[in-house]
């Protein structure tokens, strides 16, 4: 009698050890799961839409950005802008004057775990551009000229290094250098040139 009972008893603290470590296991599932992200939430990324003064628009004008994925450093730009300008090459007697409307395009990563990032990009600045381009010469006596313009597709290459803040969500801002690269008869500059870059705008998450 005295070992049925023994044995009860013991059997009886069995049961209330599982039952209290099932309760428990039961609750930090329970929280575990609250706190893990939805389907919604891991497919939600930070974007952006800023304004942007020169850099790859060359000019003025309005830009979205965003990563690949969820989590990569590696994302995408594209944008539209005006521009208007001139270039003058005294050495070889050339000069430029163009005003258009441009579209960048660029691949870059962002590195920093804090909102203070280190960004860098490479793109295209395709550019459709109404030029009048004057070329002098001089001889003996005189010194002439020949005028051309009209519209003309254009093209340059860019790379973009610089300083980004970027937030969850809210203001966004992007400063920095863009090296511009162009051939003056495929682009509105010759040879290469370098440009700030500002951007100010918002991210938001979709």
């Amino acid at each position: 009698m005295d070992s049925l009972l023994n044995r009860s008893g013991l059997i009886s603290v069995c049961l209330l050890l599982l039952i209290s470590i099932s309760s428990r296991a039961q609750d930090v599932d329970e929280t575990t799961i609250s706190h893990m992200p939805t389907v919604k939430e891991e497919a939600e990324m930070s974007r952006n839409i800023f304004g942007e003064f020169f850099g790859p628009s060359f000019g003025v004008g309005i830009g979205f950005d965003s990563r690949f994925k969820n989590g990569t450093p590696f994302g995408y730009r594209v944008g539209v802008s005006y521009t208007n300008g001139s270039y003058d090459d005294n050495q070889e007697w050339r000069y430029l004057d163009f005003n258009g409307v441009c579209v960048p395009l660029e691949i870059n990563a962002i590195f920093g775990k804090r909102k203070s990032k280190f960004e860098i990009g490479i793109g295209v600045t395709p550019s459709i551009l109404h030029r009048v381009y004057t070329w002098y010469w001089k001889d003996d006596m005189t010194t002439d000229y020949i005028t051309t313009r009209g519209n003309k597709l254009n093209i340059m290459g860019t790379l973009n290094i610089g300083y980004r803040y970027q937030r969850a969500r809210g203001f966004f801002l992007r400063a920095g250098l863009t090296i511009c690269v162009g051939d003056l008869k495929c682009s509105p500059i010759d040879g290469v040139w370098a440009l700030p870059n500002l951007s100010l705008g918002y991210t938001f998450k979709y």
